[in-house]
């Protein structure tokens, strides 16, 4: 083995591909079973801390599946494993792995010789169910010492009887599917010694093993590159495996099932919090409700009170913080449940949370122990559902000789950053096409032979390892010696592979789409002209575009304010109030915008039904506010809805209508469609008037016992999908949209047998990308 890399293996984030990476471990796991509780040492006195496999074989006693040799307080790390001790390894593991095998058939070896009852049983157990192979018709080679070709056979057989990861066909031929998104891939590497001395199955077997990440090589081969077939590295496949090295094989494979330690603990896979709870066996709890609290690292000092109680933390999921309430996700049947990441980290901020349960009402204070979980920002795997483009330049129009940043950063369907394209593994490519003309009016018209275009430059742009590229757009003055002159840039991106085609604006950009085809092109306009007060930039942009409305209190919401004059410049002596038409508590007067442009405003909001809350914001420009002639003002939408009810859910089999999607949240298991059938044409999302709403958003929830159906591009109607990645995979691509009229997204949701009230839906949901009446 490459002992250097033992345990970095266990924490390898990777993603499935369609087309697997040669020379990389593809299917790793992005979890691990051997954290929190189960890395406590055990106290084994041939295994001091500073042991290679220190942390594996503490691990492998959390789990009840090594006891120790002689008297128990050693584990003889450098022994050799026999077949038989293997045998109880592999059977032991398969409860906290929650793996179900066939009742054992009687094998009647006659080798077993003085073997106790409980390692003949887990000899007719794997046997039965084909994890491992007898000697003979009638012997087993108990004391036959085990070489890394079986290891590999039984690990990958154990995956294949656990399910979804490993598929092991008739013929022998191995898939995988660590991310179980429905994609299977065959093992694409292979160690070169291994495919010389072993029959074709185990071949596949050990390279099955090295995608999955349970065997790193042994060592690295004197060639390399194209001079050295298959891998770097030797595998071999003839040595013994010794019981330490067992223990980081075994570690490794169950990092890929369900096996998670005793009581509750907590992991970042890169995309998400993971929080398992477990019972005394190891078996999944259920319906648990799971709180969560985070700090930025830094002010961890600031966390609690001198009595334990939450202080400086904030929260992400639930309406009540560090409070168990009706609100907060709960585990599912498998004991697991996924927790929304905090902010900071995707801003790059080390950032410490804590996760806990309880019961209703619940609060933490000196009783509670909480598990704490410290994240380092990392690379973010999961794929790019849309691209954002910005600047931090504030106007709708640039001086003369202005460098305007532009930046494209590829995002997932909930608008956070993400490093890599739509496939998950790989960067993006745009084709980046640059133009300059003579005026702005020419921009919709405008042709390669015409005579505004002064210039076009097309390129090949790639996203960086962030997930993003940029680029610049300046014009120089054309003539220096006169004022009220412009010119105009404009830009358009044509996605290339693995490139997402739904592109969110933040930046003030013109936007066309009067060419020929509609094809969409961004423009700035570049001028000397003195700025025009009137075109000043003024906007009022909410935290986020839907909260859902709180079942009892009020529940925070907050605003950004900004005002800039037409280049971008801020106007740091203006005013700003803020109204809302719904709203409980909102701040009085105006108030002073800062002197970057920008001020943050925060209201609360009480009621519990589904609506759509109108705001304003009032700038004054100058400060002096008893004069309203020098004020703009700017309205922004939020979405507040509730749960849907059981007895409006629509009936599939009465054939009713189908609800436009126009926000959802994969991580929260949740969508929110608009119940409301009515048009409000140019007074979206609002409608004509309070009594006529337009727009009445609902949620509706989602979990794993439910049944999905999915509506393919060539399909008339949706069709059932394997499972809840699957629907979600699809229900992504129509998140990445933002909702702009009657027709939210452009999806449409159904849904029959719908009960909020139940812990477990059951429901049929289905999704539509056609949206039938």
């Amino acid at each position: 083995m490459a002992v250097g890399a033992l345990v970095a293996s266990l924490l390898a984030v990777s993603a499935t591909t369609a087309t697997a990476t040669t020379d990389r471990a593809d299917e790793t796991s992005d979890v691990t079973a051997c954290l929190g509780e189960a890395k406590v040492d055990q106290g084994f006195t041939d295994v001091p801390e500073s042991h290679t496999f220190h942390e594996s074989i503490n691990c492998l006693a959390h789990y009840r599946i090594t006891i120790g040799t002689g008297d128990g307080t050693t584990f003889s790390p450098g022994d050799p494993v026999k077949r038989w001790q293997m045998m109880l390894f592999l059977a032991r593991a398969l409860d906290p792995a929650g793996i179900n095998l066939s009742r054992a058939r009687a094998q009647n070896f006659t080798d077993l010789g003085n073997l106790n009852d409980e390692t003949r049983d887990a000899i007719d157990l794997l046997v039965t169910n084909g994890i491992a192979t007898a000697a003979s018709s009638t012997t087993f080679d108990p004391n036959a010492v085990v070489d890394r070709t079986e290891m590999a056979l039984l690990l990958v057989r154990f995956l294949d009887a656990a399910g979804d990861v490993v598929d092991i066909d008739s013929n022998g031929e191995i898939l995988l599917d660590a991310n179980d998104d429905g994609i299977q891939t065959e093992p694409d590497d292979y160690f070169e010694d291994a495919r010389d001395q072993v029959p074709a199955a185990a071949d596949r077997a050990i390279s099955a093993a090295y995608e999955l990440g349970i065997t790193t090589g042994d060592s690295p081969t004197p060639a390399s590159g194209t001079a050295q077939p298959g891998l770097d590295l030797y595998y071999r496949p003839r040595d013994s495996v010794t019981r330490g090295q067992m223990a980081a094989f075994i570690i490794r494979t169950l990092g890929h099932t369900l096996a998670r330690p005793k009581g509750l603990s907590a992991q970042y896979d890169g995309n998400e919090i993971r929080v398992s709870f477990r019972g005394a066996d190891f078996e999944p709890v259920e319906d648990a409700p799971i709180d969560m609290f985070y700090i930025e690292t830094d002010d961890i000092d600031l966390a609690f009170t001198s009595r334990d109680e939450c202080d400086g933390v904030d929260f992400v999921q639930g309406d009540y913080l560090c409070e168990i309430d009706g609100s907060d996700l709960t585990t599912d049947d498998d004991g697991e449940v996924s927790l929304d990441v905090p902010d900071p980290v995707f801003d790059g901020t080390d950032t410490t949370v804590w996760v806990w349960t309880g019961d209703d009402g619940d609060e933490v204070d000196r009783r509670t122990d909480p598990v704490r979980l410290d994240i380092e920002p990392s690379d973010q795997a999961r794929p790019a559902a849309r691209v954002e483009i910005s600047t931090p330049f504030r106007g709708k129009k640039a001086r003369f000789g202005t460098t305007v940043t532009v930046f494209v950063q590829l995002q997932d369907s909930e608008g956070r950053d993400v490093r890599v394209g739509v496939d998950g593994d790989s960067p993006a490519e745009w084709e980046l096409v640059e133009e300059l003309l003579a005026e702005t009016g020419t921009v919709d018209g405008i042709t390669a032979g015409a005579g505004e275009l002064l210039s076009r430059t097309p390129r090949t742009v790639r996203s960086d390892p962030s997930g993003r590229f940029r680029f610049s757009i300046s014009v120089s003055d054309p003539n220096r010696a006169s004022t009220g002159d412009s010119r105009t840039r404009t830009f358009r991106l044509v996605p290339g592979p693995n490139a997402p085609s739904t592109v969110e604006m933040d930046a003030n950009f013109g936007l066309s789409s009067g060419r020929p085809g509609g094809l969409e092109v961004y423009y700035l306009e570049f001028s000397d002209a003195a700025a025009d007060p009137e075109q000043a930039v003024v906007t009022v942009t909410p935290k986020v575009r839907y909260v859902n409305a709180p079942s009892r209190g009020s529940a925070r919401n907050s605003v950004v304010v900004s005002a800039f004059d037409e280049y971008g410049a801020a106007l740091a002596s203006a005013r700003a109030s803020l109204d809302s038409d719904v709203a409980a508590e909102i701040p009085e007067g105006f108030l002073a915008i800062g002197r970057d442009g920008e001020r943050q405003l925060s209201y609360s909001y009480d009621r519990f039904v589904g609506e759509v809350e109108t705001l304003t914001v009032t700038v004054d420009f100058d400060g002096r506010t008893s004069t309203i002639d020098d004020r703009q003002t700017a309205t922004a939408h939020v979405f507040w809805p509730v749960l849907t009810a059981a007895s409006g859910s629509t009936d599939l089999s009465d054939g009713g209508a189908k609800k436009f999607i126009l926000f959802g949240d994969t991580d929260r298991n949740e969508i929110i469609v608009d119940v409301e059938d009515g048009s409000a044409g140019d007074d979206w999302p609002v409608g004509p008037d309070a009594e006529n709403p337009s727009t009445v958003p609902e949620r509706v929830e989602y979990d794993s016992n439910d049944r999905f159906d999915v509506q393919g591009p060539s399909d008339t109607a949706p069709r059932p999908v394997r499972s809840i990645e699957d629907f979600e995979k699809a229900l992504a691509e129509y998140l990445a949209v933002t909702p702009a009229g009657d027709t939210g997204t452009g999806a449409c949701l159904e849904w029959r047998n719908y009960d909020p009230r139940r812990s477990r839906f059951e429901a049929e949901i289905r999704l539509w990308h056609t949206c039938p009446s």
